[in-house]
C-alpha cells in the first residue's frame, strides 16, 4: 500500500513540475528579488552610488521612477544570481534634498530602493553664518574633494580665516572685521569653490546695541525754546541732562505706518448711516498728553429699494409696473455694434422685446430704447436719458428717475 501510495503521488506532481518548467520567464515570480545599493542617502555633491542586484531569473531591468535627474548604468549580469550596476546623477545645488526610487524588475516580480541625495541645506551645518561683533564663527561640511573659499564682493568687512582645504571633513571660519554699528544687520556671503561647483553662504552680522544721532553738536541764540533731538536706536534708554538749565521733556518717537482693515457691513435700509474709528494711546503708554487721538469718520450710502428686485424688466414706484413678461426676459442675441452699443433681444411667451444700450459705464449717464410689443401691437416704445447705477452677477440697474427704473440682464 505505500509503494503504491507513492506512486500514485509522483504521478499527480509529474504534469504540475512538467507545466512549470514550460514557463517562460515573463510568466514567473522570482523568489530572489532585491537591490543592496552601498548607501541610501548620499550628499549634495555625491553624484553616485553602487548597487547590487540580486535575482533568481536570467533576465532583469532597472529603472529610475525619475529619469530627469538621473541615469543607470548596468555594470555586470550574472545569470540566475543577479549583477552589479551604477546609479548616476548630477550635483544637487538646490536647498532642499531630492528622492529617486531604482525599481528592479524581472517575470512578475517587481522590487524598489529609493536612493536620496541631500541639498545644500544638510551639506552645510549650519546652512548660513551668523556673526555677533567680532567673534569668530564657522560652518562645517563635506566635500569630496579639495575646495576654496573666497569673500564676495561687497561682503569685504568679513575675513576669512580658512580659506582651503582638502577633501574629507572641512570647517570654514570666518570673523567681522569690525562690529556692526548701523541700525539693522549687515549682509554678506563667502563663496566656496569645489571641483566645478561654486556654492554660496549667506553671511549675517547682526547690529551693535546702539544709540545713534545726527544732532550732536547743536548751537543757539540766548531766547528760550524748545529743541529736538533725532535718535536712531535699538534698545530701550532714560534721558539725563547735565544742567538744571537743560529740561526734558518727554519723548516723540519717529513716525511708524501701519495698515489697518476693517470690514463694512451692507447697509440694507435706504438710508445713508455713519460712524466713526477712534485710535488712542494704550493706558499702559508713556503719553503725556490725554488729547493724543485720532478719529476717523466712516459714511455709508443707504441702499436703493430696487436694488433688492433681480427679475429683468422695466419698473416703476408706485404700482406702476411695466416688467416684460411675467417669467422674465430670456436672452436670446446678443451683439455689439461699431460704435460700442450693445443689442439685446429678449424674449418669452408672451412678448418681444428689444434693448439697446449705449455707452453702459457705472455712474454714467446713457440711452436706453425699450420696445415692447405682443402680436404685432406695440404695447411700449420709448427712448429712456438714464444712468447705471449698479451691476451684479449679470444684471444692470438702471435709473431714469425716482420712479422708474429698467433691470437688464447682459
Amino acid at each position: 500500500m505505500i509503494k503504491l501510495f507513492r506512486f500514485r503521488v509522483l504521478c499527480f506532481l509529474f504534469p504540475v513540475l512538467a507545466a512549470l518548467a514550460c514557463q517562460s520567464e515573463s510568466e514567473k515570480m522570482p523568489e530572489v528579488l532585491r537591490l543592496l545599493p552601498e548607501k541610501t542617502t548620499l550628499g549634495a555633491l555625491e553624484t553616485e552610488v553602487s548597487v547590487k542586484v540580486e535575482c533568481d531569473l536570467k533576465t532583469w531591468t532597472v529603472e529610475l521612477s525619475d529619469p530627469s535627474w538621473g541615469e543607470v548604468e548596468i555594470q555586470t549580469v550574472t545569470k540566475k544570481s543577479g549583477g552589479t550596476l551604477v546609479f548616476r546623477m548630477g550635483a544637487n545645488t538646490a536647498e532642499e534634498s531630492r528622492k529617486n526610487t531604482l525599481i528592479l524588475k524581472a517575470g512578475k516580480g517587481e522590487y524598489n530602493k529609493t536612493i536620496t541625495q541631500g541639498g545644500l541645506k544638510e551639506f552645510f551645518q549650519p546652512r548660513s553664518l551668523q556673526l555677533s561683533g567680532t567673534a569668530e564663527s564657522g560652518i562645517s561640511f563635506n566635500p569630496p574633494s579639495s575646495w576654496t573659499a573666497e569673500i564676495t564682493q561687497g561682503s569685504e568687512w568679513l575675513v576669512l580665516k580658512t580659506p582651503s582645504g582638502s577633501a574629507g571633513n572641512a570647517t570654514l571660519a570666518v570673523v567681522a572685521k569690525d562690529p556692526n554699528e548701523a541700525v539693522g544687520s549687515r549682509e554678506g556671503s563667502i563663496r566656496v569653490t569645489i571641483g566645478s561647483y561654486r556654492l554660496d553662504i549667506p553671511v549675517v552680522q547682526g547690529q551693535k546695541d546702539v544709540i545713534l544721532s545726527g544732532d550732536t553738536d547743536l548751537a543757539y541764540s540766548f531766547e528760550g525754546r524748545e529743541i529736538t533731538v533725532r535718535t536712531q536706536y535699538n534698545i530701550d534708554y532714560q534721558v539725563t541732562t547735565s544742567a538744571k538749565w537743560i529740561k526734558y521733556v518727554t519723548t516723540k518717537a519717529p513716525l511708524h505706518e501701519k495698515e489697518e482693515t476693517f470690514l463694512l457691513e451692507e447697509n440694507e435700509g435706504p438710508e445713508a448711516r455713519s460712524g466713526t474709528i477712534r485710535f488712542a494711546p494704550l493706558a499702559s503708554s508713556n503719553s503725556h498728553s490725554a488729547d493724543v487721538s485720532l478719529t476717523v469718520t466712516v459714511t455709508q450710502g443707504g441702499k436703493d429699494p430696487i436694488l433688492n428686485i433681480t427679475q429683468p424688466g422695466l419698473y416703476g414706484v408706485g404700482g406702476m409696473d411695466y416688467a416684460l413678461g411675467t417669467d422674465g426676459w430670456n436672452q436670446l442675441t446678443r451683439k455689439q455694434e461699431a460704435d460700442g452699443t450693445l443689442r439685446f433681444r429678449l424674449l418669452n411667451a408672451v412678448s418681444l422685446s428689444a434693448v439697446t444700450l449705449s455707452g453702459i459705464r457705472e455712474e454714467a449717464s446713457c440711452k436706453l430704447h425699450a420696445l415692447l410689443q405682443s402680436r404685432e401691437r406695440t404695447l411700449l416704445e420709448e427712448d429712456y436719458p438714464a444712468s447705471l447705477i449698479y451691476t451684479k452677477d449679470g444684471l444692470g440697474w438702471f435709473k431714469v428717475s425716482d420712479q422708474t427704473y429698467f433691470i437688464v440682464q447682459f
